[in-house]
């Protein structure tokens, strides 16, 4: 069981703009440009919060937005379904590194 995910008419567009941007500006000084997967469902409050994400991330420059919807496409454990993912995402994983970071090293490619 899931809970309810809740996306209300606040008047927060603004702020959340402001706020979003400043955090993929953060993330663009020290990785470069983005690529944003979102694996929520397409379906009830779910859906809401995708695309209002969406719209929001369309606002910030140098972003790459893809929506997958996870639960949909991978139902029943189809995992072979994926790949519409990795075809989707391929020119983005070629053109970016991976950085990964422990306790003892950190990984940059």
């Amino acid at each position: 069981m899931k809970p309810a995910c809740m996306v209300g008419d606040f008047s927060l567009h603004n702020r959340t703009s402001k706020y979003l941007q400043t955090h993929f500006d953060i993330l663009a000084k020290y990785y470069g440009s983005q690529c944003v997967i979102n694996l929520i469902d397409h379906s009830g409050g779910e859906r809401l919060l995708g695309e209002e994400f969406e719209i929001q991330s369309g606002l910030v420059p140098n972003i790459a937005y893809i929506s997958f919807d996870f639960h949909k496409e991978c139902a029943n454990n189809n995992y072979d379904n994926l790949s519409k993912l990795l075809d989707r995402t391929k020119y983005h994983s070629e053109h970016q590194g991976f950085f990964h970071r422990d306790k003892d090293s950190i990984y940059s490619i």
